[in-house]
């Protein structure tokens, strides 16, 4: 009987333990946000470059630095050598668009205790979204804060979101199978900037469509509208959480002090559920919220696009504007 319960606890152990490990393992191995090696199949790879505050933490732990250029999306195309250059120093850029003091505090608190040597700090002063202070200080601790404490373990954390997951396991069995990785290296002298890739943009012919998706991309309300869908998404989801049941399960498996040889098996299980009235009006008006919220980004999306649209066509009619009085002037002076 012992052999048996031995067995028994071996192969759930083994069971439990050796695919965890192995997930484990393939995130490591991976590790998207760098933060425990550089990409081990592109080295200059940043993922989600536009998210700088999972970034951040890869150029603070492995970069040669002693000053920061540390603000919002008006310093994230400063460039870190010219930086070095006017006023010395070793700099880097890890600048985070839409970003809020409240926020960038996670991250700069986190710098100044991994390097004591940092001599100078470029940042911006946003007055525009002081109002969100508390919002953003909750979603930082609740999304990415936790890159940023003196807990290691619970880095994992950030690799939880489907998206990354996907990405994560697709690229690594791309990798076993042979098949080749897309692999975007970025310019770390300014890593989350749209003009970071210079050589590429020199020659780019910039369709109106192409300025919709800059401006929507890069656009600081509409990100932080986003946001505030993105919690409220959260609110609804985790809003049926006060009906879900309860279960309980326990058991024991003992042998008596009395030297004999028959052991005693019990088990137990139980159910409970809380249902109270307004636990439908509050399902409902989180769903609402949510609803409400992606209607009002839908219509802020559109605004940014109707107003895109207009200036970009305005700018179009004055380029030819300008043409036609050039060959007015030419035709003239003939």
């Amino acid at each position: 009987m012992q052999k048996k319960f031995r067995t028994l606890v071996f192969v759930f152990f083994f069971v439990a333990f050796i695919p965890s490990i192995i997930f484990g393992f393939i995130i490591w191995y991976i590790d998207p946000f760098a933060l425990w090696h550089k990409p081990f199949y592109c080295p200059n790879q940043v993922y989600e470059y536009k998210n700088m505050r999972y970034n951040a933490k890869r150029f603070l732990e492995r970069s040669d630095y002693d000053s920061l250029i540390f603000g919002s999306s008006m310093l994230e195309n400063t460039s870190a050598k010219e930086a070095a250059k006017k006023l010395g120093g070793s700099f880097i850029n890890i600048s985070i668009r839409g970003s809020h003091f409240n926020e960038r505090r996670f991250i700069l608190d986190y710098a100044l205790a991994k390097n004591k040597n940092i001599k100078q700090v470029l940042t911006t002063f946003d007055i525009e979204i002081i109002p969100f202070l508390h919002t953003f200080s909750y979603l930082a601790m609740k999304h990415w804060g936790v890159l940023y404490d003196k807990e290691m373990l619970n880095d994992y954390s950030v690799y939880t979101n489907k998206e990354t997951l996907a990405y994560i396991f697709s690229t690594f069995f791309k990798l076993i199978s042979g098949k080749e990785v897309s692999c975007e290296n970025r310019d770390f002298d300014r890593p989350a900037s749209f003009f970071a890739q210079s050589e590429k943009l020199s020659n780019r012919v910039l369709t109106v469509d192409d300025a919709v998706m800059l401006a929507a991309d890069n656009n600081i309300s509409l990100q932080r509208q986003k946001i505030s869908v993105d919690l409220s998404k959260k609110r609804s989801d985790f809003s049926w959480n006060s009906v879900s049941p309860s279960i309980r399960a326990s058991g024991s498996y003992s042998l008596p002090f009395d030297n004999t040889d028959k052991w005693t098996m019990g088990a137990s299980v139980s159910l409970s559920m809380n249902l109270t009235p307004s636990l439908y009006t509050s399902i409902r008006g989180a769903k609402m919220n949510y609803e409400q919220g992606i209607l009002n980004y839908e219509a802020a999306v559109r605004t940014v696009e109707l107003n895109v649209r207009k200036l970009f066509y305005n700018l179009l009619y004055t380029k030819e504007y300008l043409n036609l009085l050039q060959r007015n002037m030419d035709t003239a002076k003939q």
